[in-house]
C-alpha cells in the first residue's frame, strides 16, 4: 500500500540530521552550497521560525520578511527540532509552528509522494516530541493562528522576548507582498521550476481534492489512525503549555 511503501531517504537523513546540533552544521554547508532559502541558526539569528513540513512556515518567513522590510535574520526551513533546541539554550526568541497532522502529512506527502503517509507521521511525531520539554522556552502557535491572526502572534514573540518585531497590518493571505514572497521562496527551493501549485506554500484547489481522498483512507487505516492519536496529543499537549 502507497502509505507504507514509498520512502524517502533523503527527506530522512535530513531529519535525522536536523535533530543534532552537529547535524545542522551538515545541513547548513548544504543548503550555501546549492544557495537554498534555508538558513540554520546562529550567533547572527534574530529569531527562529520552526515547524513540521507543511505548517505554514513559507508564509510565516515571507509575513515577517515584508513586515520587517527583510531587516531581520530569520533561521527557518530546517524542520529539525535542533533548531529549537540552539533557541532555547542561546534564549535565541522561536516561534514554533504547529498544523493538525493529518493536514500536514497529507500535504506533504501530495508535495512529494515519495514520502510515504507513515513515515511523514512518525517524523511528525519525532519533532515535537523532541522539543516539547523546551516548551516554556518557546513561542507555539496553530495554523490557522497565523493565517487569521498574524499580527497577535507577532505580539506573542515581542511579549515573550522583549522584542519589537513589526505587525503586518493586514491577514498574510491578503498581503500582495507576502503572497509574492511565498513565490519566490518557492521558486528558488524547487529546481524545476515546473512544481508549482503542488509545492508553492499557498491554497490549492486541486491539491485539497486530492487532501479530502486521502484523509478518509488514513482514517480507516487502523496503524495509522492510532499514530494520527499519537500526533494530535503532542501537539494539543505543546499548546496547552502556552
Amino acid at each position: 500500500m502507497k502509505f507504507y511503501s514509498s520512502f524517502d531517504l533523503k527527506h530522512q537523513i535530513w531529519h535525522w540530521l536536523g535533530r543534532y546540533p552537529n547535524g545542522l552544521r551538515l545541513i547548513d554547508y548544504y543548503v550555501k552550497i546549492k544557495r537554498l532559502d534555508i538558513s540554520v541558526s546562529s550567533n547572527k539569528t534574530d529569531l527562529v521560525i520552526e515547524g513540521y513540513p507543511r505548517s505554514a512556515n513559507t508564509i510565516t518567513v515571507a509575513a515577517f520578511r515584508v513586515a520587517n522590510q527583510n531587516k531581520i535574520n530569520i533561521a527557518h526551513h530546517v524542520h529539525g527540532s535542533a533548531q529549537v533546541l540552539i533557541a532555547s539554550k542561546y534564549n535565541i526568541p522561536c516561534l514554533v509552528l504547529l498544523r493538525n497532522p493529518m493536514k500536514a502529512v497529507v500535504s506533504l506527502h501530495i508535495r512529494n509522494n515519495k514520502i510515504n503517509i507513515y513515515q511523514a507521521l512518525r517524523n511528525y511525531i519525532e519533532f515535537y516530541k523532541d522539543i516539547y520539554p523546551l516548551s516554556d522556552s518557546f513561542v507555539a502557535v496553530d495554523f490557522y493562528e497565523i493565517i487569521n491572526g498574524f499580527d497577535s502572534v507577532v505580539k506573542k514573540v515581542n511579549d515573550k522576548y522583549g522584542c519589537s518585531f513589526n505587525p503586518l497590518g493586514i491577514s498574510v493571505n491578503n498581503s500582495a507582498p507576502v503572497i509574492s514572497e511565498v513565490k519566490i521562496m518557492d521558486l528558488r527551493d524547487n529546481p524545476t521550476r515546473n512544481g508549482g501549485e503542488y509545492t508553492v506554500g499557498l491554497p490549492s484547489k486541486k491539491r485539497q481534492s486530492m487532501a479530502d481522498k486521502l484523509y478518509l483512507m488514513i482514517e480507516n487505516d487502523n496503524v495509522l489512525s492510532k499514530m494520527l492519536d499519537q500526533a494530535n496529543d503532542i501537539k494539543n499537549k505543546i499548546l496547552s503549555k502556552q
